[in-house]
């Protein structure tokens, strides 16, 4: 496979280092949420930065899960368990007078 070079930067390229660097620790705003909701984001949990972000407990725990659920969706597709999803229709011997 051939890998695009704008996606995937050579590593020993400094200035791109610095540039990921200088967002990890910039702003929450730099992934494009308003200042109003960085703002919010901030009083409700304490993230000023996307590495605040990245490193929250409440974000770790809900990729988690998210990852787990994916995961299980694609091992047991289309999987009903008892209780949940359509009922079966009633036998026609059933059905109304």
């Amino acid at each position: 496979m051939v890998e695009d070079p704008d996606i995937h930067p050579p590593s020993n390229d400094q200035s791109d280092v610095d540039r990921f660097a200088a967002l990890a620790d910039g702003s929450v705003t730099a992934l494009g949420l308003s200042s109003s909701a960085a703002d919010a984001l901030e009083q409700a949990l304490e993230v000023k930065t996307v590495r605040d972000l990245a490193d929250n407990r409440y974000v770790r725990r809900a990729q988690a899960i998210v990852n787990l659920a994916n995961e299980q969706k694609q091992r047991f597709p289309r999987q009903v368990r008892p209780g949940h999803g359509h009922r079966p229709a009633p036998p026609a011997h059933l059905g109304d007078p």
